[in-house]
């Protein structure tokens, strides 16, 4: 079950990371908007614009992270180690 999670996690993943340079355009300007937040140029609604802006960008990037992350983990195969092995032989 936790691998076909994984794979649902990767594909989401992956749809949220294609977004990031679809939406690159406002990423731009959403960081041109908190340094101009810095130079006294903006007023209230622009400053609350680039800042509510700029937290979504990184819970954004840390939810895609996550779900990379999860999915990767999820979807690797795991290995035993049987008695059989040679490493297990004791010595009489």
């Amino acid at each position: 079950m936790k691998k076909v999670a994984g794979i649902v996690f990767l594909i989401i993943a992956l749809i949220l990371t294609i977004a990031i340079p679809g939406q690159l355009s406002a990423i731009i300007t959403i960081i041109f908007g908190v340094v101009s937040m810095f130079s006294g140029d903006t007023n209230a609604q622009n400053a609350a614009y680039a800042l509510g802006g700029l937290a979504y960008w990184v819970f954004h990037g840390f939810v895609a992270f996550m779900f990379w992350k999860y999915g990767l983990k999820w979807v690797k195969t795991t290995t035993t180690v049987t008695k059989d092995t040679p490493f297990d032989v004791e010595k009489g």
